[in-house]
């Protein structure tokens, strides 16, 4: 059953059920624990012979290796992907299409992410080629990207609904192929964690790094050469990162099982009460924050058609850089206070920020009224920075 609390008023007050409060709950067999690393570290001879310690330095090399390689990659990923994701609703409004035909689009954008993210996902796990399956879709991606720049425009002529179709094939096609970069990525930073003592907010903090400085850039550049600019520079990002794929990452393996008891099936994981609740949890607060990140700058936007571009951008920057911090000390913040309180004040502020965006539109009339954005973008990162990590610590 779900957890709960007495609030002050006497009202019973729910919490969000973890997978753990069911009694038939168990976890996914990890690689290691503490208590294998302290058998083999009391088994060890206490003099240490030089082969052993070559090939120690050699192991640290490589972890040290691979971590750059990894948050090199989060960084020329996500980086590449700021400005589509962001602008692609602006975009959309520049193609004529209306707030609703762009709901529409978005919308269906949304449902090819999610199901692009499983199948590609489950794909890259039956046949272990992680790898070709990211190059595939980043491949399919750039091609999608580059022929939405006005150097193509296959819209271009078209009138009503068949525009609009036209635009949706290419954005939601775009969205269905890159579904799975971060997926995969953060399976991959998973397994650098575990193999390369590296926290999973250390790696994805590149990514927050990448996201800022391309935001900042991908807005200066719609002011100055249209949103051709951000469909040029993904394809650019995309194209460097999947030159780092091929040059220097390899599959991660599947960690070997020092026992003989067999792995429980995800049916028997997934299936348990709370699960199912849990996931629902994060299924309905993703699709709203999807929503309010997606339409944030055109709402900014169409609420003071002053605002410059180049701002826009430097919103998603201020976003990202307090993003850093959060992301680099989140292990430390959930392991001191626990997964739970951390999602639920994530998802508590993320709806006081919401109420506050709804404030500044009613209040703030002046020409001006989109400078206040910069007090209330900080709070992204404990919405999503925060939320995250709590949530791929239950993974």
């Amino acid at each position: 059953m779900p957890r709960s609390v007495r609030a002050a008023s006497g009202s019973i007050l729910p919490l969000i059920a973890m997978p753990e409060d069911a009694e038939s709950y168990s976890a996914l067999p990890a690689a290691s624990n503490d208590d294998n690393l302290q058998g083999v570290t009391a088994t060890e001879s206490p003099d240490v012979q030089p082969e052993e310690s070559t090939e120690h330095e050699e192991s640290k090399k490589q972890q040290r290796r691979y971590y750059w390689t990894m948050a090199l990659l989060n960084l020329l990923e996500t980086g590449a992907a700021a400005g589509v994701s962001k602008f692609t609703p602006l975009f959309l409004a520049a193609r004529g299409l209306d707030v609703a035909q762009v709901g529409v689009v978005l919308a269906v954008a949304q449902v090819c992410r999610f199901l692009g993210g499983l199948v590609f996902g489950r794909v890259a796990d039956k046949t272990g080629r992680f790898r070709g399956v990211l190059l595939w879709t980043n491949f399919v991606s750039v091609a999608l990207a580059l022929a939405t720049t006005s150097l193509v425009a296959p819209w271009r002529g078209l009138q009503g609904w068949v525009r609009v179709v036209v635009l949706a094939l290419l954005t939601d096609g775009y969205a269905l192929f890159t579904s799975p970069s971060g997926t995969l990525i953060d399976a991959i930073a998973v397994v650098a964690q575990t193999s390369g003592g590296a926290s999973y907010g250390s790696l994805r903090l590149w990514a927050a790094i990448g996201w800022g400085l391309a935001a900042v850039g991908m807005g200066a550049g719609v002011d100055r050469y249209g949103f051709s600019a951000v469909f040029i520079a993904y394809a650019i990002g995309t194209g460097l990162s999947s030159a780092l794929v091929v040059a220097c990452f390899e599959n991660p393996t599947k960690p070997s099982r020092t026992d003989d008891t067999a792995a429980p099936s995800l049916a028997s994981v997934f299936l348990v009460a709370p699960v199912p609740l849990y996931f629902l949890n994060f299924f309905v607060h993703g699709c709203l924050a999807a929503f309010v990140e997606s339409y944030l700058l055109l709402f900014v936007a169409t609420e003071w058609p002053s605002t410059p571009n180049w701002f826009l951008g430097l919103l998603i920057m201020i976003a990202a850089v307090f993003e850093i911090p959060v992301f680099l000390y989140a292990s430390r913040v959930i392991d001191r206070v626990g997964v739970r309180p951390c999602l639920v004040g994530a998802q508590l502020l993320f709806a006081l920020r919401c109420a506050a965006y709804a404030a500044l539109a009613r209040y703030a009339k002046s020409t001006h009224g989109y400078l206040l954005f910069v007090l209330l973008e900080p709070s992204h990162a404990l919405t999503f920075a925060m939320m995250w990590s709590a949530a791929v610590s239950k993974s």
